[in-house]
């Protein structure tokens, strides 16, 4: 196995690494909870930040996982400038992180807890 290849393997590692943290940040901050709301559980714990978290790791995660050098070179931005496939990369992220986040607040709001 040539320099390049084990450089792939190594960006595909990173990727699958970052994939099981953000399940396991997934499963602890947003599933966890809601179980717990579901079974009538008097006080719910979630963190803002943990279900940004959880919901943005495994995207970013799973795009490392599959595309590789060429994501993990498109998640770093070089000498301030950004591409359009970076913008649009990053706002889809964002947006996915966004949507995801609401939607936890507002199911676990529906259930009668407060934030």
């Amino acid at each position: 196995m040539n320099k390049t290849e084990q450089a792939k393997n190594n960006d595909r590692l990173k990727g699958l690494i970052v994939f099981i943290l953000g399940v396991a940040l997934a499963f602890w901050q947003i599933i966890s909870p809601i179980l717990a709301a579901r079974n009538g559980v008097t006080t719910v714990t979630v963190y803002d930040l943990g279900i940004g978290a959880g919901v943005v790791l495994p995207i970013v995660g799973t795009l490392m996982l599959f595309g590789g050098r060429k994501v993990n070179e498109l998640l770093i931005v070089k000498e301030d400038k950004l591409t359009i496939v970076q913008v649009v990369l990053f706002l889809f992220v964002g947006i996915a992180t966004l949507v995801g986040f609401i939607a936890v607040r507002t199911y676990i709001e529906d259930l009668g807890y407060e934030f």
